[in-house]
């Protein structure tokens, strides 16, 4: 999406967008509509995403390529790491009387195997060791956590995770969409990686190659 900011403002045109994820941009400028709809009297098209062999829509392969600049080659746009504008509804801390306690937002799943952490018991003594500085752990992942000693909010919505990652201290994740969520709020994230390339993901300081 910061792509197709770019374009619109580049060539100065009405731009209607189709996504999954209408809700949760915020880019007042565009025209938001639904997957199938028809828009008549478009003066032209473009389809963003990752495709085989199909150098008329990648003019590289894509696998070789940092993910947002896919999105930037496709549209004619110099490319620069930018993070996507959100909307969400802050988090409000809540102590009941007490501090609130800090907590972070974590992810140890993706939706591939091979992005995962495979190390046993890894997720499980971080996971003790952020306890025992005092955060609390907050599981966003769609899939059921079974670490111990979590606060899980798994398999909630999209708008619940955005409002959870907004308040958070940090988040750590795999190469999957919650981290991108964290990157795109501003938020220190600990990506833990062992299938991609740095110049592949959005830079960060606290990436862990493994």
């Amino acid at each position: 999406m910061p792509y197709v900011e770019e374009f619109r403002k580049k060539h100065g045109c009405i731009v209607y967008v189709s996504s999954w994820w209408n809700k949760i941009f915020d880019y007042p400028e565009f025209k938001w509509i639904t997957p199938g709809d028809a828009v008549e009297g478009i003066y032209a098209s473009y389809e963003i995403g990752c495709f085989d062999d199909q150098l008329d829509k990648n003019i590289t392969n894509w696998r070789l390529t940092p993910l947002q600049k896919v999105a930037a080659d496709i549209l004619g746009i110099d490319y620069q790491p930018i993070r996507a504008k959100l909307t969400y509804e802050p988090h409000v801390p809540q102590g009941n009387g007490h501090p609130p306690k800090p907590y972070i937002c974590f992810s140890e799943f993706s939706t591939m195997r091979n992005k995962f952490w495979n190390r046993e018991g890894a997720w499980q003594k971080v996971i003790d060791y952020l306890n025992s500085l005092g955060y609390d752990c907050v599981s966003i992942s769609t899939e059921p956590s079974q670490l111990d000693n979590v606060i899980r909010h798994c398999g909630q919505s999209i708008e619940q995770s955005l409002m959870d990652v907004s308040g958070c201290e940090f988040y750590i994740g795999l190469n999957a969409g919650p981290t991108w969520i964290a990157y795109s709020l501003n938020k220190p994230t600990v990506l833990i990686t062992g299938v991609s390339e740095p110049w592949n993901d959005f830079p960060t300081p606290y990436r862990i190659a493994v």
